[in-house]
């Protein structure tokens, strides 16, 4: 089984009082998703740095771990970030 980590950081923005979803982003380390999670909050309304498993043999995804939140995510995220606790 091959496994390969990818790290993604999800802005939000507002726009007619919602938080949308903005481009995601990918980064080749945590390191670096941290890093431009940190820079990107402070132009957004808020972030999600997550961390996502793929088997490239069975192509299939793990559910994505969450890393860091920063400011205003939809509560989905927050309760996520909870139960990983």
């Amino acid at each position: 089984m091959a496994q390969k980590t990818l790290f993604f950081v999800q802005p939000y923005v507002v726009r007619k009082h919602k938080l949308m979803a903005s481009g995601a982003q990918t980064y080749l380390s945590s390191g670096e998703a941290l890093e431009a999670g940190v820079d990107l909050a402070r132009r957004r309304a808020g972030i999600v740095v997550m961390s996502q498993s793929y088997d490239t043999e069975r192509q299939v995804m793990s559910r994505p771990t969450v890393l860091r939140i920063h400011g205003r995510v939809p509560d989905d995220w927050t309760i996520a970030l909870r139960q990983a606790a």
